[in-house]
């Protein structure tokens, strides 16, 4: 059995370069392993290893594509549509314009 060294919670945010709420968020959300080395559940006594960190990075990992050289197949159509645009305003003063002051609906 090989012994690993155990890091504590500032120690293993500070190896991340992050802040411990950050890697208390990950510990909740399920993002990285840890191993409660206490035995109240109020307060539990995580721990890491190095093992942890690297499967945390390693599924972290991103690889941006440059959209420079990413093909992309353009698409175009044409429009049959007859419509009309009116503004708002537009329609409001001619709604109004029909209507005389003063009277009902």
């Amino acid at each position: 059995m090989s012994t690993s060294v155990l890091l504590t919670h500032p120690e293993t945010a500070q190896r991340l370069g992050i802040t411990e709420e950050q890697l208390t968020a990950f510990v909740q959300d399920g993002e990285i392993a840890y191993i409660n080395v206490g035995r109240g559940k109020k307060r539990p006594r995580r721990r890491y290893t190095e093992q942890d960190i690297h499967e945390f990075l390693e599924r972290r990992r991103r690889r941006e594509a440059c959209l420079s050289i990413a093909i992309s197949d353009h698409r175009t159509t044409s429009s049959i549509s007859r419509s009309t645009v009116i503004g708002f305003m537009a329609q409001r003063s001619a709604r109004l314009a029909k209507t005389p002051n003063g009277s009902k609906p």
